[in-house]
Order: structure tokens, then C-alpha cells, then sequence
């Protein structure tokens, strides 16, 4: 009797695993339902929510939403943004930028950083933001789309040639920035179908590879142009660290207007060329 009983208890042993284990696999759904679904009803697309831990990997709970990760918030992260929601446990550091609001949902400790009124530089058509809507294409003697895959434009040929936005460290300083690397003999064409206008693009980006290092490595250039008309161009050099560059358009663009860019280098080797863009309408008295 004694040892069917302990035969009953073994069998029970793993079935109780499970429930424990089923426990809590329920218990971090329902906190990551909940504070998507906080996040959803409360963040808009002008806004970017920053994720203090890798562990929160929810992205596709987040749809139309800006979702970013860091160890840490860097001021690089949240400009030109309305709001940051920083997400995290209630430990974590944020710097006090514009106006702080404090919210607890389940573990987590969200920072809302109301950021309206904190930067004036860059404001106007966001061309980070609105990637996912532009159309993207290499022409390499010929016209090869890069198609939208999981938020990667997945232009032919090696990893390194597709079009995305991610978060680098250019001389030291980390910039998020969409990466678009050129390539020997071609043209890499972002091109957005409908931005607000405007009369002045600001640019600011550079080079994220070790040949800034050394005299060899080429210049990035960057021309602009509208329906294929020329509107300017601005030249990014073989330096390390980010660099503006402000191009005052031939004509002012209209609302709604395309804008494209054309991204060439003489060499393309190491050129790992990242840049974030805003279309802006001119100051007074411009």
C-alpha cells in the first residue's frame, strides 16, 4: 500500500510542476497584457516608448507604436518625440527632461516625459518616424525594391545593404537613426510619398564604422530631390561622431509633397552611413 502511495506521489510530482509553472506564466501574461493595453490606451504614434530591460520583448503587443531598448535613457532617445513612456522597475534612473509624470502598472514604474516645447531644433516632418511608410529601392544598374519585412527593408545582396532603424554608437555618442549603407556603383533611394512640406531639411548623422579612423575611407552624399526634381545636397565627411547639415531647398515643397533621398558614395567599404532627417518650414524672415 505504502508504495503505491509513493508511486501516486511521484506521478503527482510533475503534474504539479506544471501548475506552478502554468501559475506563473500566467501571472507575467496577465502583467504584460496589462500594461500594454495601458500603454495602448494612453501612448500615440507622435510618441516613443523606451523599455528599460530587454526582458519585455512585446513589440507586437504594441502596434503603431515607437518601441525602443536601453539600459538607460539617453537624451538621444527621446528628442523630437511629444511623450517618452519609460518602462521599468521602480529603481530604475530617468533623467528629468521636460515635465515628469510618474505611473505604476503592476511591477513596472513608467515614466511619462512630456517633452512638447523642450526642443525647438528639431521639429517638422520626422523622417525616422515616418519610415514605414516610405518605399525604399537600390538601383544598381537596374530597379531592385526592398520590400517591408518585420520592420526591415530587405534591400538584396548582404545583411548590411537593407534599410532600418537602429540605435549606434557613432564616436561615442549614440544616436538612433536609420542605417542605409551605400554601394559601390548604385543609388539608394528613400523615397516618402506624402510628408507636410516645408522649405529646409535638416539632417544630422554620419558614419558608424572604423573608417573614420583612417584617411582612406569616402564621404557619404545625400541629394534631395522632389517628383525628380534637384532640391540640393548635403555631404557627410569621413569623420567620426554625428554631424548636422541644414539644405535650404531650391523651392519650397507644398502639403502634401514626396521628398526623396538619394544616398551615394564614390567607396562603399565600411561606409556604414546612419542619419535621422526633419522637414522643416522656414523661419520667419527666412
Amino acid at each position: 500500500m505504502q508504495g503505491r502511495k509513493r508511486i501516486l506521489w511521484l506521478a503527482g510530482i510533475p503534474a504539479i510542476l506544471a501548475l506552478v509553472l502554468a501559475a506563473a506564466w500566467w501571472k507575467d501574461e496577465r502583467v504584460e497584457r496589462d500594461l500594454a493595453e495601458y500603454l495602448r490606451a494612453e501612448a500615440t504614434p507622435e510618441d516613443v516608448v523606451v523599455f528599460l530591460s530587454s526582458d519585455m520583448s512585446k513589440m507586437d503587443r504594441l502596434p503603431g507604436l515607437r518601441v525602443i531598448y536601453s539600459d538607460s535613457v539617453f537624451w538621444n532617445d527621446v528628442v523630437g518625440y511629444d511623450r517618452a513612456w519609460v518602462v521599468g522597475p521602480a529603481a530604475a534612473a530617468v533623467p528629468m527632461i521636460g515635465s515628469v509624470t510618474v505611473s505604476d502598472v503592476g511591477p513596472y514604474r513608467i515614466h511619462r516625459l512630456d517633452m512638447t516645447g523642450t526642443s525647438s531644433r528639431n521639429q517638422g516632418y520626422d523622417l525616422l518616424r515616418h519610415l514605414p511608410e516610405a518605399t525604399v529601392i537600390r538601383m544598381d544598374g537596374g530597379f531592385s525594391p526592398c520590400p517591408l519585412v518585420a520592420g526591415i527593408f530587405a534591400c538584396q545582396g548582404d545583411p548590411w545593404f537593407s534599410v532600418e532603424v537602429k540605435r549606434v554608437m557613432m564616436g561615442g555618442t549614440p544616436l538612433e537613426c536609420i542605417y542605409a549603407h551605400p554601394r559601390d556603383g548604385s543609388k539608394l533611394l528613400i523615397e516618402y510619398l506624402s510628408t507636410t512640406g516645408g522649405k529646409i531639411l535638416l539632417l544630422e548623422g554620419g558614419i558608424d564604422d572604423d573608417g573614420v579612423y583612417y584617411p582612406q575611407g569616402s564621404q557619404v552624399t545625400v541629394a534631395v530631390e522632389s517628383s525628380g526634381r534637384p532640391l540640393g545636397e548635403a555631404v557627410f565627411m569621413n569623420v567620426p561622431g554625428p554631424q548636422t547639415r541644414s539644405v535650404v531647398l531650391k523651392e519650397d515643397l507644398p502639403s502634401p509633397a514626396p521628398l526623396a533621398l538619394s544616398i551615394t558614395a564614390p567607396d562603399q567599404a565600411t561606409r556604414h552611413f546612419c542619419f535621422r532627417g526633419w522637414l522643416q518650414q522656414a523661419a520667419d524672415g527666412d
